[in-house]
């Protein structure tokens, strides 16, 4: 699934539906890029109600932070645009990788 939009903000259409959208457990692969720099708060909210177990590659644009424990199946991971401002520290930074233990290519 791949979302490429201008902004992410909390009042948009697409941010409360994917929200309360069902579970999505054949999920593989999910791209969120945004060219807006408020992307509520930097959060990504928990899609799908939280629940994507079978996510193993993520891609993200400006988001830096996650809901714990949302992705613990990746093999890949790209980070782009990431904000100093609410960024996760190192360690917990480390603490999210060390969640994803099949992780092959960390792309910053």
């Amino acid at each position: 699934f791949h979302i490429a939009v201008d902004g992410w903000e909390g009042g948009t259409s697409i941010y409360p539906r994917l929200c309360a959208a069902d579970a999505a457990p054949r999920l593989a692969s999910l791209t969120i890029m945004t060219e807006g720099r408020d992307v509520v708060g930097g959060v990504l909210p928990p899609l799908f109600s939280g629940q994507m177990p079978n996510v193993r590659q993520l891609c993200l644009a400006h988001f830096t932070s996650w809901p714990a424990g949302l992705f613990a199946n990746l093999t890949h991971l790209c980070l782009h645009d990431q904000s100093d401002v609410g960024r996760m520290t190192t360690s917990e930074f480390l603490d999210f990788i060390e969640q994803s233990p099949r992780l092959e290519e960390l792309n910053l």
